[in-house]
């Protein structure tokens, strides 16, 4: 007589949920996807009494009523990601090995075990989870005046996903944004929070991002990394004042030179201000006449004559 047996322990390096469902011989089985991991679909059986002649054993594992692994005649055959191990067959073990994982791999199989006039079947569901890397970044919108906090999250399944920008325990942005399909099978998405310099620290925001596949949320620190600001509030035909910024720089600054064209227009010393967290702020003021259309301001330090920053600063 052919029973099933005790679902075993599985492969320890995936994330792996067995379900009972409402029918005995039913599983559902969920595991996190990755190159390097083996999906094992079990199929368990105990024969009373004796022990096991394999040549009377046959065992078919089927997707969607096509054969994906079989052990027949005391042979096994399978496609190239599927395998039985043979060598656990006599002790019980008709799992299916399945490697790699893939999203497309999702959805229902079926394990038939046939030893003499005994039969078994057992309905396995595969669901494959795979968790999103996140990225947090802060970048300088097109006013110097404004900031850019992006926070993104790439090669995730299924698609749904919910993100989340905060500081200060404030949840200043929540969605859950359209999804982008990759060639892999898998998602990308993003939110982005444009906030004032001026007006909201700049120092520290949090990209947090909930998905099925986490058991909590993954959080990203995003900061302002150096980044050089053009300043201005330039009227036309007017002479007027821009203020050339650079946040955050970790090296000493000697000139900030501006630029029309190929053309230098000024070398000027900067005033360098000191953060309370050790960084330094540099700052140029460059007067602008009203023929004026294009600068820029490469920063330049005492230990490194080569151009540390360069960024087109247009008025």
């Amino acid at each position: 007589m052919l029973r099933s047996a005790a679902l075993a322990d599985l492969k320890p390096q995936l994330v792996v949920l067995v379900l009972l469902d409402t029918c005995v011989n039913c599983l559902s089985i969920t595991t996190m996807s990755s190159p390097l991991h083996t999906a094992i679909l079990p199929c368990n059986f105990t024969l009373l009494p004796g022990d096991i002649n394999l040549r009377e054993l046959n065992v078919v594992w089927t997707r969607w009523t096509m054969p994906v692994a079989q052990y027949i005649g005391g042979k096994v055959t399978s496609g190239l990601r599927f395998s039985l191990r043979e060598d656990r067959l006599k002790s019980g073990d008709a799992s299916l090995h399945l490697s790699p994982v893939s999203m497309e791999d999702e959805g229902q199989y079926l394990c038939q075990v046939r030893y003499r006039t005994e039969k078994m079947d057992i309905e396995v569901n595969l669901t494959v989870r795979a968790p999103p890397q996140v990225h947090a970044t802060i970048r300088t919108a097109t006013h110097g005046s404004q900031g850019v906090v992006n926070c993104s999250a790439t090669g995730f399944y299924p698609e749904g996903i919910k993100i989340a920008i905060q500081q200060d325990r404030e949840t200043l942005k929540s969605e859950s944004p359209s999804a982008r399909r990759e060639l892999d099978g898998t998602f990308s998405a993003s939110s982005i929070y444009t906030f004032n310099w001026t007006t909201r620290d700049k120092e520290l925001f949090i990209c947090e991002v909930s998905h099925p596949a986490l058991k909590q949320p993954i959080r990203r620190d995003a900061r302002a990394d150096s980044s050089i600001l053009l300043l201005t509030n330039a009227v036309p035909g007017v002479k007027s004042v821009v203020i050339c910024l650079s946040h955050r720089t970790q090296e000493s600054v000697s000139k900030i030179i501006w630029r029309q064209g190929d053309t230098i227009v000024l070398i000027d010393n900067p005033n360098i201000l000191m953060t309370v967290d050790g960084h330094m702020s540099v700052m140029s003021r460059y007067p602008l006449h009203p023929r004026v259309a294009k600068s820029r301001c490469p920063v330049r330090s005492t230990m490194n004559l080569d151009v540390l920053k360069r960024k087109l600063c247009n008025t």
